[in-house]
């Protein structure tokens, strides 16, 4: 909430002119934080769901993949404030994806397929570790394309809004 607050106040100071500010750097922190937002919450509340609502599921969560993960989210988002680009933004978001990808595998998401309440739960939770390879443009070369910024921002919020 702090960071939305401060971006909000850093955009009209911009405006302002008190403030000069790349006009690129918005939208990929905006989504950085987001998914930030989103991580955080899936890390608490799919394993409850998933232990609470199929019989006999194991859910876990293994600390060192938790910290993986939302560091991984967070060194995307430095990187992003920074205007990264190139290999290692390549990287960090490879980094991101493996991290994310293996902790929904600590979720047991195959156990959930017979329950559609909490199946699609995980669904919404699997887009999260293709959003940042997916939010870059395919050279990583320059800022995220509005196109795969502006969908997988609406696939976060859909995720986000579900989980309310």
């Amino acid at each position: 909430m702090c960071a939305g607050q401060r971006a909000n106040a850093a955009l009209h100071l911009n405006q302002l002119g008190w403030l000069h500010l790349p006009a690129a750097l918005g939208v990929p922190v905006a989504l950085d934080v987001l998914l930030f937002i989103i991580a955080v919450m899936a890390g608490r509340v799919l394993p409850m769901f998933t232990n609470n609502g199929v019989p006999g599921a194991r859910a876990r969560r293994d600390e060192r993949v938790e910290k993986a993960a939302l560091g991984s989210v967070l060194a995307l988002l430095a990187a992003d404030a920074l205007q990264l680009h190139g290999p290692v933004m390549a990287a960090l978001a490879a980094l991101a994806l493996l991290a994310h990808a293996s902790r929904w595998c600590c979720k047991q998401p195959r156990q959930t397929l017979r329950h559609p309440l909490v199946w699609v739960l995980h669904a919404a939770h699997a887009s999260r570790p293709i959003h940042p390879p997916c939010a870059r443009p395919p050279s990583w070369d320059g800022p995220p394309q509005p196109a795969h910024a502006r969908a997988h921002r609406w696939v976060l919020i859909g995720a986000l809004i579900r989980w309310a």
